[in-house]
């Protein structure tokens, strides 16, 4: 049970769709944040620990059971390597106001504590969108943000700097800088050796982008890629490649949607004239 019990799990919220967060030229966000998240720790299972300033940490992004609640958690952080000073992380984004996020997160912790048991320290980290949507903690759970075992965090106030800080940025910047934040993650994925790692942050991208911005105009979406880079990506591929019709049909309109005319969607996806015309109007 030693690899078992080392880890943090992620408790991902309740997606948000229509909160307003009262911050000028900022849109909220309309998006699935639980799928976002899931998929940004799959890709990039060591971010947890750089959020909380631990430097180098190397873990594995996995799903437990929590028998006392007969259901899994979503995602947990399996450390890699022999060092047993890793401590569990239990953690819960929240995009939306929540008076029971401590209660919740608090009560998964010691649930997941007494059933597994773990000989190591532990640590349960609240990481709120933005300050001004957060639920203080409550009097009861302040001794444990005394002792340094309950930690909060806001996504709008970690900067810039890594990756991973890059692509949290996307979900956190007022809408007139989504474009710039967007070239500065191109910028740093194109910096990358790892080809298939380079495709799965561009899908990531573009599909936070599409939950935030589901009728974003055109300088966004080339603000997000060049040619080259959609090319790079698995939607891209599994529908134009594998030539499946339903799906090239939503991405050409999706492209239509966002002002493209009919000769440069032909350009940019190789088609023909008569491939496009047969489903720009369907």
């Amino acid at each position: 049970m030693q690899q078992e019990s080392a880890i943090a799990f992620l408790n991902l919220g309740e997606g948000d769709r229509s909160l307003d967060y009262s911050k000028e030229n900022w849109t909220g966000l309309p998006m699935r944040t639980d799928t976002i998240f899931y998929q940004l720790f799959q890709i990039m299972p060591n971010l947890l620990g750089e959020l909380l300033g631990r430097g180098e940490e190397n873990y594995q992004f996995q799903s437990v059971e929590i028998k006392e609640l007969s259901r899994r958690i979503d995602g947990v952080f399996l450390p890699v390597g022999e060092d047993d000073q890793q401590p569990i992380y239990f953690a819960e984004v929240q995009f939306q106001g929540d008076e029971r996020l401590y209660e919740r997160l608090l009560t998964e912790t010691f649930l997941y504590l007494g059933q597994y048991r773990p000989e190591r320290p532990w640590l349960c980290v609240a990481l709120w969108a933005r300050r001004s949507i957060e639920t203080p903690i409550p009097r009861h759970y302040e001794a444990l943000a005394e002792a340094g075992l309950l930690r909060v965090l806001y996504l709008e106030e970690l900067g810039i700097g890594s990756l991973g800080k890059s692509v949290l940025q996307l979900v956190t910047v007022s809408d007139n800088l989504v474009p710039g934040a967007v070239q500065r993650v191109v910028s740093q994925v194109r910096e990358l050796t790892d080809e298939s790692f380079q495709r799965q942050v561009i899908e990531l991208v573009e599909r936070m982008l599409v939950y935030r911005f589901p009728d974003f105009s055109r300088e966004v979406l080339q603000a997000m890629f060049t040619d080259a880079d959609l090319k790079k990506t698995r939607f891209y591929r599994e529908v134009f490649q594998e030539g499946r019709l339903e799906e090239r049909q939503q991405l050409i309109v999706r492209l239509r949607q966002r002002g493209f005319s009919q000769q440069e969607v032909m350009e940019m996806l190789e088609l023909s004239w008569e491939q496009v015309t047969e489903l720009w109007d369907k």
